[in-house]
């Protein structure tokens, strides 16, 4: 099994790609998004295609096989695990460490792992809640899931959507829908949120592209009539 770690500048690239690959992206958008070249992204595309998201990876990093990850690596990815995803298996803990910590490493290096559930710390296990996660509906009869974040000191840097919510009598309650080339600039507006409305809960959608996420905003925004709508036209 390969341990493999991509950087945000892979992660962004890898996410271009796969909209590329499923249609969602011309070659002229996708070049735009990357700032490369139309022949640059079909060289990428190419090799993503043949290669899968380890054709990215920096070949100046070299490959750290299972046997030999250092063991502060590995850790830290356990760590992450433990604290936040104990209870998720290895595909989706896997996503999450990529979404969201910016480790990448393959499920079934994960799956080896997880072998009688996933490694306890020596001096103490780390226990916390399950991430929760809310579906919503656009106009045109899409349904979006959205991931909570603990708060917005968590928020990432990585582009996206995001919702937030507080309890209502019917349910929890829409009070923002957003869009943002960075998660991290929507903490004013959860300050915001929070002071004149009372919001309680984050939830973020990931959108590296920046023409799915005014697609599925707008989309979520007719259909929701959120009280504040967000966007930094990034």
């Amino acid at each position: 099994m390969v341990l493999h770690f991509m950087s945000d500048k892979e992660l962004a690239r890898l996410e271009v790609l796969r909209d590329l690959a499923s249609g969602r992206l011309t070659v002229a958008a996708a070049s735009e998004l990357l700032g490369l070249e139309r022949r640059q992204v079909q060289r990428l595309s190419k090799a993503y295609q043949e290669q899968g998201a380890i054709a990215l990876i920096s070949k100046k990093r070299g490959r750290v096989s299972n046997r030999q990850t250092p063991p502060s690596l590995k850790a830290q990815a356990l760590e992450v695990i433990r604290g936040k995803y104990a209870d998720f298996g290895p595909t989706l803990a896997a996503e999450k460490l990529r979404e969201l910590h910016g480790i990448y490493i393959g499920r079934e290096t994960l799956r080896l792992w997880r072998q009688g559930g996933w490694p306890e710390r020596v001096d103490q296990a780390i226990s916390g809640p399950v991430e929760q996660f809310i579906d919503i509906a656009g106009a045109s009869g899409s349904v979006y899931r959205f991931h909570r974040v603990s708060s917005s000191a968590q928020l990432p840097v990585t582009a996206g959507n995001f919702l937030f919510m507080r309890p209502g009598p019917d349910g929890d309650a829409l009070i923002c829908c957003g869009m943002t080339r960075s998660l991290a600039l929507a903490r004013a507006a959860w300050n915001t949120a929070v002071e004149q409305h009372q919001a309680t809960s984050i939830f973020v959608r990931l959108n590296v592209s920046r023409l799915i996420r005014v697609a599925e905003h707008d989309d979520i925004v007719a259909k929701q009539r959120p009280i504040l709508a967000f966007t930094d036209q990034g």
